[in-house]
């Protein structure tokens, strides 16, 4: 993949200036800027799924309805705060 000088640097500042980058990558990914961090994180999440000892975070194996209504109901809100969060830090960033 071959990426031009400006993404790069918008890569690296980001690096150097956000401390959560999850939620800088959650509002990148929905307004499609800063690509090179997007597919960074896509990249590093489908890595971390392969390893054994982070599966339980990635494969829920046990069922019923409430638990998974729960858990649809805290990552609705955990996704919902770093878009927040991921939104003022990208105006930080271009600051």
């Amino acid at each position: 993949m071959e990426v031009d000088q400006a993404e790069l640097d918008a890569y690296h500042r980001a690096i150097d200036r956000i401390d959560d980058l999850e939620a800088l990558e959650m509002i990148c990914r929905l307004r499609r800027t800063h690509p090179l961090l997007t597919k960074r994180f896509r990249i590093m999440v489908h890595l971390a799924e392969t390893l054994p000892e982070n599966q339980a975070l990635f494969v829920s194996s046990e069922g019923g309805r409430l638990r998974a209504l729960s858990a649809f109901a805290t990552g609705a809100i955990h996704s919902t705060a770093k878009l927040i969060k991921g939104w003022l830090l990208l105006r930080k960033l271009h600051d």
